[in-house]
């Protein structure tokens, strides 16, 4: 059998390299326009789109925990910004 570890390590370069090439100025811009306060908290949709993105694309159920921590983050979100 074959080992997958050269390949695992190039994914996880690539994916490094990606998001620091992109995510930081991406979110620096974010920092730019809506200011600390609001960027950071948009950061927090992170798990919230995580959630929605694997039931949309890989068919993941959810938890009523689940889909209530992700209404919870929501709520807290919306009350930041608001």
């Amino acid at each position: 059998m074959r080992s997958r570890a050269p390949h695992n390590l190039s994914d996880g370069v690539a994916s490094g390299v990606l998001s620091f090439a992109v995510g930081l100025p991406l979110f620096l811009l974010a920092i730019d326009t809506l200011g600390v306060g609001a960027a950071v908290l948009a950061t927090a949709l992170t798990p919230v789109l995580g959630r929605v993105a694997a039931r949309a694309l890989a068919g993941e159920r959810t938890s009523a925990r689940g889909v209530a921590g992700t209404l919870l983050t929501s709520a807290g979100i919306a009350l930041g910004l608001g």
